[in-house]
């Protein structure tokens, strides 16, 4: 179990609270980046900010003994038919550039040398690059193969895969609606597991209308093992004007969705976002602005009694000790040490 890096506010210690939440009420953490372009591209050197931001991870993640799952979201998530931030001057290229290719896979190698990350997504939403821009997704199923044997390279433990968006994939989101996608999961040769994003509340119009097999379902389409590798539903109506919701609803679909991962033998599941923002997240981001465990003034909602008292087990079912609950148990798997902005970009 576990929750991304996101935080409620724009500042260092709330970004540490989230690691340190992680820490006493999972195991994981999820770190979701775009690249870099302009640190990787050919005969670049590796920027100071992200060096630093590698190096505060790391080191978080080490001093809170959380297990690291690195996402690369090459894509702008307003649109996932194009690459996001690409530098000055590169706008509107794709991955046929063969300088953004190079940087894309160099990118993978740095994140997976310096994090050592025990799960690593190498795109997220693939299915939705699909929908948008097929060119695109071709683009980055070819190169998936090189991007994972440079992560293996320096990384060899650490689980690699890509994630699909779940209602996406099944035709049901809101707005999308299309026949079921399945035949995409083995379009990416050399997968370790597959990872899913799922947001239910954008296809059903109420968490009693998702079915007790909901999680399942793409068992039968795989012999890998999956992942819910990010999840959320919102416990207000979403910006959009989307069905109404609440927290009750909220905590009926986490105790649904927890009750699946557990019985489905699913192999973690991330609460996307722990607590909501103190701040109007733009568009599109205001739609989930409500996902939190935890309301903007600190205070728990029902949805979060359920995920802490469902972290607070071992994996037989007792409780767990106070000891291994503490944020100061003994950290895990080391990361990898020493970041430096004077790095040479890694040469694929």
């Amino acid at each position: 179990m576990g929750f991304s890096h996101f935080a409620p506010e724009t500042t260092p210690e709330a970004y540490e609270e989230v690691f340190r939440r992680a820490a006493a009420h999972g195991e994981m953490i999820l770190v979701q980046r775009a690249p870099v372009w302009t640190s990787f591209l050919p005969g670049a050197a590796i920027e100071e900010p992200v060096a630093a931001s590698a190096r505060l991870d790391v080191e978080l993640a080490s001093q809170y003994g959380l297990d690291l799952y690195v996402a690369i979201d090459p894509t702008d998530p307003t649109d996932r038919g194009r690459l996001t931030s690409l530098p000055a001057g590169m706008e509107g290229s794709t991955l046929r550039d063969p300088a953004l290719a190079e940087a894309y896979v160099s990118y993978a190698r740095f994140m997976a040398e310096n994090y050592r990350p025990r799960y690593m997504a190498l795109a997220v939403e693939v299915n939705l690059i699909f929908g948008r821009n097929a060119a695109l997704y071709d683009e980055i199923t070819a190169l998936f193969g090189r991007a994972r044997r440079e992560v293996k390279s320096v990384s060899p433990s650490t689980t690699v895969f890509v994630t699909f968006q779940y209602e996406a994939l099944q035709g049901t989101l809101g707005g999308d609606e299309h026949e079921p996608r399945w035949g995409l999961l083995d379009d990416f040769a050399g997968l370790d597991m597959i990872g899913i994003s799922s947001y239910p509340g954008f296809a059903f119009g109420s968490s009693s209308d998702i079915p007790g097999n909901y999680y399942a379902q793409i068992l039968d389409h795989t012999d890998l093992p999956v992942a819910i590798a990010e999840m959320g539903f919102n416990s207000e109506a979403a910006a959009n004007g989307g069905s109404p919701r609440s927290e009750e609803e909220q905590n009926a679909f986490l105790r649904k969705a927890l009750d699946q991962v557990e019985r489905f033998g699913l192999q973690f599941v991330m609460w996307y976002v722990s607590a909501d923002p103190t701040f109007e997240p733009p568009a599109p981001f205001n739609t989930l602005s409500s996902i939190g465990l935890i309301r903007p003034d600190g205070s728990e909602k029902d949805a979060w009694r359920t995920w802490a008292a469902t972290s607070a087990r071992n994996y037989d079912g007792s409780a767990l000790t106070e000891v291994e609950t503490s944020p100061d148990a003994p950290p895990g798997p080391t990361p990898s040490p020493g970041i430096s902005a004077s790095t040479p970009t890694p040469t694929p």
